[in-house]
């Protein structure tokens, strides 16, 4: 085989492959679903609705909603977390002040998690326990505990079994929880 033939198939391989790698790097057509849904105008007019629900003001409403990256998300942890406070009040609808917990620091608290749905199911999950039921001086602890979380679907279950299986205080409880998650270390027996 000659030297020109050779150098030829080379650079036929290499745009192939270069023409390959265009291809599979393209976004998918899922994921360009995707970013199109999340910012669909019905997702904006979800979450305008359920952060006025919730009790933000029109200007609140519509500063949460257009920083959100995804605002159906923000919509539903924002109306997760204030339905279980309203419940741990024992309040039929979305009334927070017998909590003390604002309706823009539920926002804020969404706004600051990757994963606001998660945040909104830790909330939810620990508050609906009946060792946390009733208990309005731990709405903002758990609320602030399952902002921290790396892992706030890992937390709740932690709360809520330790809560169910110990006599721990419920703030021992979201703060080992929180800190288990934390250390990662290996349970001795020694401690």
């Amino acid at each position: 085989m000659d030297q020109s033939c050779v150098i030829r198939s080379f650079v036929w391989g290499t745009g192939i492959l270069a023409t390959v790698g265009l291809v599979l790097a393209a976004p998918s057509p899922s994921h360009a679903e995707n970013l199109t849904r999340t910012s669909s105008t019905e997702a904006y007019i979800a979450c305008g609705a359920a952060l006025q629900a919730v009790g933000l003001t029109a200007q609140e409403t519509a500063t949460g909603c257009a920083q959100s990256l995804r605002p159906e998300e923000m919509a539903i942890c924002a109306t997760t977390i204030a339905e279980s406070i309203a419940m741990t009040t024992g309040r039929e609808e979305l009334d927070l002040s017998a909590s003390g917990v604002m309706p823009m620091t539920i926002v804020e608290n969404c706004y600051q998690v990757r994963r606001p749905l998660a945040l909104g199911g830790c909330v939810a999950e620990i508050q609906a326990h009946e060792a946390f039921l009733g208990q309005t001086a731990l709405v903002t602890p758990v609320l602030e505990t399952c902002r921290r979380s790396r892992l706030p679907d890992v937390l709740a279950n932690c709360a809520v079994g330790l809560a169910t299986t110990t006599e721990l205080d419920q703030q021992t409880l979201l703060s080992t929880c929180l800190l288990g998650e934390a250390e990662h270390f290996e349970f001795s027996g020694t401690r």
